[in-house]
């Protein structure tokens, strides 16, 4: 984003704070008290004990309340998103619910189709898992040592079984027989089963929670695609009558939704090409349906980090099942993910240091943070909060050094007018037309100008002699 764009409404911020000292300090007032102090004590209060209890109390609430927060920021989110593209529609259509039925039901359309596509293909997927595993034991059956000899695995594991017996005679310890011992100890393909079962019904519990906090996202999104702008109407009337916040909601809400926006294009173009590259790759390794492929490749990656691990899982087996080859399924997923980082990384912090300035290790840590705090769905909100709280921390930043500045103005040293030096510029003026100012206490600034009518003894010309008066 241009230094015009990004610096949009901090100006008058700044100057509104910049009006706010300068109009105490000309009446007499002291900063520390009045309008200007509560900017001062706003911005300079230090970091209490009861401020650290806030913040902490403030997360805790939004985990807490996590069901009820993220359909409702999701859904201003949305409609934030959709509301260039609900502009646009109304110039066909003039009945504001009618336009924003249709962009709602548009937006649910493409967002279930690639839910639908991503759906599909993870069915196809699952069911080449057996041809997958069957590769699998056709692989680890020949890194068995030639001759029927024991391998590296099988020699390493007796030695670890003497060891341990040597220790418990050594120690007196009981031990069991080792039929109990083998007993215990499950095969890594029993425990795999066991956790992909575990994970299947889990998985199964939060799709069906998702889908009705999905229901509620599209009902709140059509209703503020219908009254947004009137909701928003009332939050700054609302705003402009608290001292410390009039005239600073609406630059604040426009900076915001201009940098949410522009993300959310940078996201957009970015996925776009990793379909596009995802499919290449599936093409070149000999994957049936490859564009779609790629189509899913580019839906997950809205998710974001997750959703490449996950194509590069898919991409491995559906590899596999094709070429029947471990390197070559290795290689392909090692494409994908190449690709992520490159495109995924690379191109989208370019893009995103055009748009914004949002530091790539700042959009990590804080998509962490929320996917921390509400799980998947702190995944998809995760960036496009970030870019929020960047945008307030600017704001919050300006405002800053607009009232450092105008307080350090404020108690500027000040003298007389009549002791400075001032400049005599002749021109042709009467003599009733000279200006002379008066005398006043005001801050140091550049000697004043005080014209006079020319005299026949001037050196040079009417418009050029200048000379210091003594």
């Amino acid at each position: 984003m241009s230094a015009t764009t990004s610096s949009c409404g901090t100006e008058g911020t700044a100057a509104r704070a910049a009006a706010d000292v300068a109009a105490a300090a000309a009446a007499g007032e002291p900063l520390r008290s009045g309008r200007a102090a509560r900017w001062v004590d706003l911005i300079r209060r230090p970091a209490a004990a009861r401020n650290t209890t806030a913040i902490v109390a403030l997360l805790a609430a939004l985990w807490a309340a996590g069901s009820f927060v993220v359909p409702v920021v999701m859904s201003v989110l949305l409609a934030v998103l959709l509301w260039p593209v609900l502009a646009f529609v109304r110039r066909w259509l003039r009945v504001r619910a009618l336009a924003a039925l249709v962009v709602t039901v548009a937006a649910t359309a493409v967002t279930g189709g690639m839910m639908v596509a991503v759906a599909s293909q993870l069915t196809v997927a699952v069911e080449r898992l057996p041809d997958v595993l069957h590769y699998a034991a056709r692989d680890v059956s020949a890194m068995a040592p030639p001759g029927g000899g024991r391998g590296t695995w099988e020699r390493t594991k007796s030695a670890l079984e003497e060891l341990d017996r040597s220790v418990a005679r050594a120690t007196g310890t009981q031990r069991g027989s080792d039929t109990a011992q083998r007993q215990k100890s499950a095969s890594i393909v029993h425990a795999t089963v066991e956790w992909i079962s575990a994970t299947a019904v889990a998985f199964a519990k939060a799709l069906a929670n998702s889908m009705l906090q999905a229901g509620v996202i599209i009902l709140l999104t059509f209703f503020l695609l219908c009254t947004g702008d009137k909701l928003a109407h009332g939050l700054s009337v609302w705003c402009d009558g608290r001292p410390l916040a009039r005239g600073r909601f609406s630059p604040l809400v426009c900076d915001t939704a201009r940098e949410m926006r522009h993300f959310g294009a940078v996201t957009m173009i970015v996925n776009l090409v990793i379909a596009a590259a995802a499919a290449v790759v599936f093409f070149a390794f000999g994957v049936d349906n490859a564009v779609l492929w790629g189509a899913v490749g580019g839906a997950l990656h809205f998710i974001p980090y997750a959703g490449l691990a996950v194509l590069m899982v898919l991409a491995l087996i559906e590899v596999y099942a094709a070429q029947a080859s471990l390197v070559a399924a290795l290689l392909a997923m090692g494409c994908i993910g190449l690709i992520g980082m490159c495109i995924g990384s690379g191109l989208a912090a370019w893009l995103q240091g055009k748009a914004s300035s949002v530091d790539g290790a700042v959009m990590f840590a804080g998509t962490v943070f929320f996917s921390v705090l509400w799980g998947g769905w702190g995944l998809v909100l995760g960036p496009m909060l970030v870019v929020a709280l960047h945008v307030v921390m600017r704001h919050a930043a300006a405002q800053s050094a607009a009232i450092a500045a105008a307080e350090a103005a404020a108690r500027a040293p000040v003298v007389p007018v009549d002791n400075a030096p001032s400049i005599i510029v002749s021109t042709d003026l009467a003599p009733d037309e000279v200006v002379k100012p008066e005398p006043a206490a005001v801050p140091i600034q550049p000697p004043p100008v005080l014209v006079v009518p020319p005299t026949s003894s001037s050196p040079v010309g009417p418009t050029a002699a200048i000379a210091r008066a003594t």
